[in-house]
């Protein structure tokens, strides 16, 4: 015996509508923010800071670091095998005064390379790699007065065979321009941002 089911028309059009919607592309529904950027090359060593150039006050102002080996020898970067003690970041308010470092940015020694290292243990970036960090400014100074600030971010670089910290060389971005106390809006992930380590 065969048996038949037969939907209703308003239910078998429902269940089309929602087939026709289910295939169609869907859209992206966060806002995109301008970043800014600035860079800097030695010796074959590229690094990009980004950021957004103005952020509410009271909210997260990061920074997105990139440094990539554009030459043909592995490089290694460091000399610790810790985040904050690679990088000497230092905030400047619109006087050029320097800003109040919080707790946190004392204890990692912000704004010193290398401050404290016990261990020389810089990472290896291979030729064409590349390593991203993003670095919550807030966290490491106190800026919470509204106003125009700069970042300057530093690192050292080492050969790889390297055993003497001290035979590294340096790059460094200068001055980055940012604004705390602008208009709200949607943080993302500037062109220098992924989510990966060392390659």
């Amino acid at each position: 015996m065969r048996i038949m089911i037969a939907a209703p028309s308003a239910v078998a059009g429902s269940i089309s509508l929602v087939l026709f919607a289910l295939g169609q592309p869907r859209q992206a529904t966060v806002a995109k923010v301008k970043t800014v950027e600035k860079k800097s090359a030695v010796q074959n060593v590229e690094m990009t800071v980004g950021a957004q150039p103005s952020r509410p006050a009271g909210e997260a102002v990061c920074i997105d670091v990139r440094l990539r080996n554009a030459g043909k020898q592995i490089v290694r970067h460091g000399p610790t095998d810790g985040t904050y003690g690679d990088f000497a970041i230092l905030v400047t308010d619109g006087d050029g005064k320097p800003a109040p470092v919080t707790r946190f940015g004392r204890r990692v020694s912000v704004t010193k390379k290398s401050a404290g290292f016990h261990k020389f243990n810089p990472k290896p970036i291979r030729p064409g790699g590349a390593v991203w960090l993003r670095f919550n400014l807030m966290l490491l100074f106190d800026l919470s007065l509204p106003g125009k600030y700069r970042v300057t971010v530093a690192t050292d670089i080492y050969p790889a065979k390297s055993k003497d910290p001290h035979k590294g060389f340096e790059v460094k971005i200068p001055e980055l321009e940012f604004e705390v106390g602008g208009a709200a809006s949607v943080w993302v992930k500037s062109p220098t941002s992924r989510p990966t380590g060392p390659s």
